[in-house]
């Protein structure tokens, strides 16, 4: 199929799946094989949990940092020369010559500084798009990447606004994009295929590369969490060292309104510790604690 038959096919539909496995966890630790020290530890832990306050009425400052996130399978749709074509998310991967990599995970394919702190709820942060790494779904030999990405920096920032509030979200951006017709055939390797192929390849012969503007994406009432239990996480671009205390949860759908969507996915955020189980953990280590300790005494 020519490169260019995107330009000319139906707009095919798909539904985005993203599958990601979480190894159950059996067991986190014996206590039978902790020092009396360790036993302490643990069960004070078990305690604490069970007895943290409650924050949901006092709104944490939301420090600024980055945010690192997947676009599942078919989960990216831009209306291009009158079709709608879709892409999936390419992972970036790690290490990466320049900032940003996929995260700690490599598997990111879109990354987002959000550059101011919010300490007061209902207060917003200036966004950048700082990474983005698609292929097409159905027309292997597109691609799309950020206009930073081009040779010189001369390329449009791809920017926007995030509303935070005690639980939810909301967030507005456009992006400045490029996309890339590849030959035919041709395959994406090493981390940071994208940007590499921005940066070496358009306009070299056999590599058409159309700049884009889309937008605004618009996103709204998405939930967050303050700690990262089984999202992805990364470094902080903004200031590199200060603690990340923003996770987004769950599937969010940007959309432009005209057609063209941009959804991103996270892993589920793990179950934590209710008031039972904590107390209920709490008394079976100790217990076992005990019994570790009568038998090191025998």
């Amino acid at each position: 199929m020519p490169t260019d038959a995107w330009k000319t096919s139906s707009f095919a539909t798909t539904t985005p799946v993203f599958l990601m496995t979480i190894s159950k966890l059996r067991s986190l630790f014996d206590p039978g094989s902790l020092p009396r020290s360790g036993c302490v530890v643990l069960s004070l832990i078990g305690a604490a949990v069970a007895f943290a306050p409650n924050p949901a009425n006092a709104f944490v400052t939301v420090n600024r940092g980055t945010d690192y996130v997947v676009t599942p399978d078919g989960g990216a749709t831009i209306f291009f020369n009158n079709r709608f074509v879709s892409f999936t998310g390419l992972p970036i991967g790690t290490p990466t010559d320049s900032p940003p990599d996929g995260g700690d995970s490599g598997l990111s394919d879109t990354v987002i500084n959000r550059e101011d702190d919010v300490s007061v709820a209902g207060n917003s942060t200036r966004l950048e798009i700082v990474g983005l790494s698609l292929q097409g779904t159905d027309f292997p030999s597109l691609f799309v990447g950020l206009q930073k990405y081009l040779p010189g920096g001369n390329g449009m920032l791809s920017t926007g606004n995030m509303t935070i509030g005690e639980s939810t979200w909301s967030s507005s951006f456009t992006i400045n994009g490029v996309l890339v017709e590849a030959p035919a055939g041709t395959n994406p390797e090493g981390v940071d295929f994208v940007k590499t192929l921005i940066q070496t390849k358009c306009g070299t012969p056999g590599f058409t590369c159309t700049n884009f503007e889309k937008g605004p994406f618009l996103a709204t009432n998405e939930p967050y969490t303050l700690t990262p239990r089984g999202v992805f996480t990364g470094p902080n671009l903004v200031q590199p060292g200060l603690e990340q205390n923003f996770f987004m949860t769950g599937q969010v759908i940007h959309d432009d309104g005209g057609g063209s969507v941009h959804k991103i996915d996270v892993p589920g955020p793990l179950p934590i510790l209710g008031l039972g189980a904590a107390f209920s953990f709490s008394r079976r280590l100790r217990g076992k604690c005990r019994m570790a300790a009568k038998a090191a005494h025998k």
